[in-house]
Order: C-alpha cells, then sequence, then structure tokens
C-alpha cells in the first residue's frame, strides 16, 4: 500500500513552453521537472526572466505546456478547485470594498460556512492590520495595504493548494516579516501545500521546507536546495551563502 504522503501532490514531468517572438518562437521553459509531495512549503528561485511566473500558470491551469505535463493530485489542472492562485497583480476588483473583495470565496459557500468563514474573515483582517479599512475601496489603499488584502483573499478560498507569486513584494520590511510568520503558522496550521515564487533567499530559508532553483532562460531545474526544521544561525548562513552562490552563477551576464 501506497503512504499517502509519499504520492506527490503537484508533479511537473518534461515541462516545456515557448511563446511567439519576432522571428521565432521564445523557449521559456524547457525539461521542467519536480514534484512537491503534501503538506510540503516549497519556494522556487531563479533570474528574472527564468519562467517562474509561466510555471505556477501552468500548474494554475491557466495555460497550456507545449509538451510534458502537469498533475495537481494526480489529476490535470483545468479549473482547478484544489488550487488558490495570488498573483503579481492584486487583481482586486475596484467596484468591491475591501470586505467584499475577501469575501469572493466564501460567497459561493453554503450558508453555515459562509458564516464560519466571514468570522475568519474579521479575524485576518485584524491579523493583517486591515481592520480599519474593511470598508475602503482598492483605489485608496497603498500598494502593500492591497497586497495584503489579496493575500486574505487568497488564504480564505480554503484551498488544500496555494501557488502563490511573490506575495510580499510590495511590503515594507517589519509588515513582510509579520505576515511570513503569519502565512508559515495558517500554512502548517491547515496542513496547505505551497509553492512560492520569491527573489528573497531569507524568505525562501525562513519559510520553506525545499527550495528549487530554477536557471535560464528558459527555465530549467538546476538544483533542490533541503531546508532543515530549526535551522540554527550557522546553518542558516551556510545554506544562504550557497544559494545566493548559484543564483550568482544561474544569472545571465547583464540581467
Amino acid at each position: 500500500m501506497v503512504h499517502p504522503l509519499s504520492v506527490p501532490c503537484i508533479e511537473v514531468t518534461g515541462l516545456a513552453k515557448s511563446y511567439p517572438g519576432a522571428a521565432d518562437s521564445i523557449p521559456v521553459l524547457k525539461d521542467v521537472a519536480f514534484r512537491i509531495l503534501p503538506g510540503e512549503f516549497v519556494s522556487l528561485l531563479g533570474p528574472s526572466g527564468g519562467g517562474k511566473s509561466t510555471l505556477l500558470n501552468l500548474i494554475a491551469g491557466l495555460e497550456l505546456p507545449d509538451e510534458g505535463k502537469v498533475q495537481v493530485e494526480g489529476e490535470r489542472p483545468g479549473r482547478d478547485p484544489r488550487i488558490a492562485y495570488m498573483q503579481q497583480k492584486d487583481l482586486l476588483l475596484p467596484w468591491r470594498t475591501v470586505w467584499d473583495n475577501i469575501l469572493l470565496g466564501p460567497e459561493l459557500r453554503s450558508a453555515a460556512e459562509r458564516d464560519r468563514m466571514t468570522a475568519a474573515a474579521r479575524r485576518l483582517l485584524a491579523e493583517f492590520g486591515l481592520e480599519a479599512f474593511a470598508r475602503a475601496w482598492p483605489a485608496e489603499l497603498s500598494g502593500g495595504m492591497r497586497q495584503r488584502a489579496a493575500l486574505i483573499r487568497t488564504l480564505l478560498c480554503e484551498r488544500p493548494v496555494l501557488l502563490l507569486d511573490e506575495p510580499f513584494g510590495a511590503l515594507d520590511a517589519i509588515t513582510r516579516g509579520r505576515l511570513q510568520l503569519h502565512l508559515a503558522k495558517v500554512c502548517r496550521d491547515l496542513k496547505k501545500t505551497v509553492l512560492l515564487v520569491t527573489h528573497d533567499v531569507d524568505e525562501a530559508l525562513l519559510l520553506s521546507t525545499r527550495i528549487v532553483l530554477l536557471g535560464g532562460p528558459p527555465g530549467r531545474v538546476e538544483e533542490e536546495v533541503p531546508v532543515p526544521p530549526a535551522l540554527d544561525e550557522a546553518e542558516r548562513l551556510r545554506l544562504r551563502a550557497h544559494v545566493l552562490r548559484r543564483l550568482d552563477a544561474l544569472t545571465p551576464e547583464g540581467a
């Protein structure tokens, strides 16, 4: 009998993707392969233009690969009820208040679930420092506040798989640190499977069980770096130096 935790939650095999160029197609991903087990928190790091956001789009089922395949819990992704995807842009609806934006997911649930999720929404607004802005319009918020609202909306979808594309990129250092810790706790408590795109090595070391280094372009997996739990400072610095060296080697000249 196969133990359920040994079966990948996300499996990417031989993935390739190109886009049309002026003279020829431009390869963005080539022969990408990796797997993520249930409950893992994996960070994806690599040079700009290496196809990280494209990879998330393929896993989410928003785009189709040219070659290879993606499976989420053993099935090809489509309009997938198992995945909540937070893209780089916050994508808040400008005609809805912060409160109405974050309740998009609960609106589709039963009355009993809506009551429970509304209580969770109030709690998350307070924890994320947005309680006083629940009735504000997105245009009235700073970029960082909009990003926080988008993250709350993503968490309230209550999907087992989270795809996060630089969710803390627009935040100041103090707010980013607080939200990183909160995200780690939520994902651990709710047993989420997470794939995070980030350019921040320290963020990846803080949150991840494993770091996948993507080279390119075209993007391809160059190394997977396990991150032990409860890192001591010496080990954290050693891993940080290793990842930074590898990223420097993978980044093309002039990038």
